[in-house]
């Protein structure tokens, strides 16, 4: 028998079991002094990069919440229980990003990092609808190197995928995400929870303190995307910043430098050459075999922002650039394919597409597209190729409402990379303006996605314990270094 279960058993006493909820088949319970309790029953299972045993449920939510006469929706849930004999009775849920990431895929190769904090807490993994194994709104995919370098990579896959989802997709908001994970709350019968979402999941985790405030303890929210971020707008921007901050850390830095005297010039050189666009042959990174490939310099460019995501490619960026600057190609193509590969698999398209389309497309306005475009190397090249797939896809109206700041009083702590070319700094203090109990942390040297590395970890057990202290020291983070860029391919200098 699970301790989760031992522990429920426990807590309810007198309580009379009539059945077990397995996929929509309730269980209840007479209800003790403080409320009733429902629990959905966990199986024991394996979660592919789990270190242990999780207990595992599919949880059915409402399609529509205010119309339960639609139908449902099942949701997979991934419960690692505590490992204290005297757990907190707050869960952790975490919430993944995208929008379009599997939970049960993103996180549980994170969870040694966090151990401190899954000795105490439960974990629960939440595959939201639309991903993972909750019916997910996966979109067939061309994963060949071709692919990669097409000009309608978004614009294409979603006007052929739009008629799979025609009935459901509008079915997908971020509203309605918020509302499936007070569902699985109650299942699961948990009071109150405390969510740590990262990049899209922390705008989820932003919607869920505006509709459940008083089943919030505490949030963590790394790598910030609130609800007042336009995705795609505000990409080329962010992305310029992150370069430009590329460029001066190679330029102060006495051996990159001497490597690459001109790095910046030749970058700009560089895409110069692919305005009209240019016919390569490259050897293929998994067969060695030789491959033409035609480059244009949006393209070139949106790889360029990607490979700014990852410490090593960006490390490798300097080296990448002077070795494309000669005419060698293959660096560039094998590291575009590893990030492609890796951004492909547990990624739902179909889920970003109806998030983005409902939520941020319908915000765009033409001049903000040409002001936030103008002085970036990114140009609008990727806001107008989301014009482009929003044009075919099937998303539910714009949200009443949705796009203003989410105040609350819940304990808060925002998490920033220095160097992140997609959620930096400046979204974190933004939403931090209406969170009075948020403290906000920058690790240096840092891109997208910091809450396993160094010693952040310890700040969040610290957090999670304390959460209205407000003056944890939090020093650790200044003696933070990130990776040294690559002078050759034998390695960091």
């Amino acid at each position: 028998m699970q301790a989760g279960f031992r522990r429920w058993l426990l807590s309810v006493g007198r309580c009379v079991l009539l059945g077990w909820l397995v996929t929509g088949v309730a269980m209840a319970c007479a209800p003790s002094k403080s409320s009733a309790k429902r629990l959905a029953q966990l199986e024991r299972c394996h979660v592919q990069g789990g270190t242990r045993l999780a207990g595992c449920a599919t949880i059915e939510v409402p399609l529509v919440h205010s119309d339960a006469k639609l139908g449902t929706i099942p949701l997979r849930v991934a419960v690692f229980e505590a490992e204290s004999r005297t757990p907190s009775p707050d869960p952790i849920f975490l919430l993944a990003g995208g929008p379009g990431q599997a939970a049960t895929e993103a996180f549980p190769q994170l969870l040694p990092a966090w151990s401190r904090m899954t000795a105490t807490r439960d974990i629960v993994l939440i595959d939201v609808r639309g991903t993972g194994a909750s019916k997910p709104l996966d979109c067939p995919q061309d994963r060949s190197l071709e692919a990669i370098f097409r000009t309608d990579n978004i614009a294409g896959s979603a006007k052929r995928c739009a008629a799979l989802f025609a009935s459901t997709a509008k079915y997908h908001t971020t509203a309605a995400l918020a509302d499936d994970l007070d569902v699985v709350r109650a299942q699961l019968g948990y009071e109150r929870i405390n969510l740590l979402g990262v990049s899209y999941g922390t705008r989820l985790a932003l919607e869920y303190a505006r509709r459940h405030p008083k089943r919030l303890r505490t949030m963590v929210l790394d790598s910030v995307a609130p609800p007042t971020m336009v995705l795609s707008l505000s990409f080329a921007l962010d992305g310029q910043r992150a370069l430009d901050q590329m460029f001066d850390r190679c330029a102060k830095n006495a051996d990159c430098h001497k490597s690459f005297p001109n790095l910046k010039e030749d970058f700009h050189a560089l895409l110069a050459s692919l305005d009209d666009g240019k016919k390569l042959t490259i050897h293929h990174p998994h067969t060695g075999k030789p491959i033409e490939i035609l480059l244009r310099r949006h393209i070139f460019a949106q790889a360029i922002r990607g490979l700014l995501y990852a410490p090593l490619f960006r490390s490798l960026l300097p080296l990448t650039i002077q070795q494309a600057k000669q005419g060698n190609f293959d660096p560039f193509v094998a590291q575009i394919a590893t990030l492609a590969g890796g951004a492909q698999e547990g990624m739902s398209e179909g889920l970003f597409l109806s998030i983005a389309c409902a939520e941020d497309i319908p915000r765009l306005t033409e001049k903000a597209i040409v002001e936030q475009s103008r002085a970036s190397f990114l140009g609008d090249s990727i806001v107008r190729e989301f014009q482009r797939a929003c044009a075919h896809w099937p998303s539910a109206a714009h949200p009443k409402g949705f796009g203003m700041p989410v105040s609350s009083e819940v304990p808060t702590l925002l998490l920033s990379g220095e160097l992140d070319p997609v959620t930096p700094p400046r979204w974190a203090e933004e939403a931090l303006a209406t969170l009075p109990n948020g403290r906000h942390i920058v690790v240096p040297d840092e891109a997208h996605g910091v809450a396993a590395i160094g010693c952040v970890p310890r700040l969040l057990e610290r957090f999670l314990n304390e959460p209205q202290k407000r003056d944890f020291d939090a020093g650790c983070i200044d003696d933070h270094h990130g990776m040294k860029f690559f002078l050759d391919f034998a390695g960091p200098g």
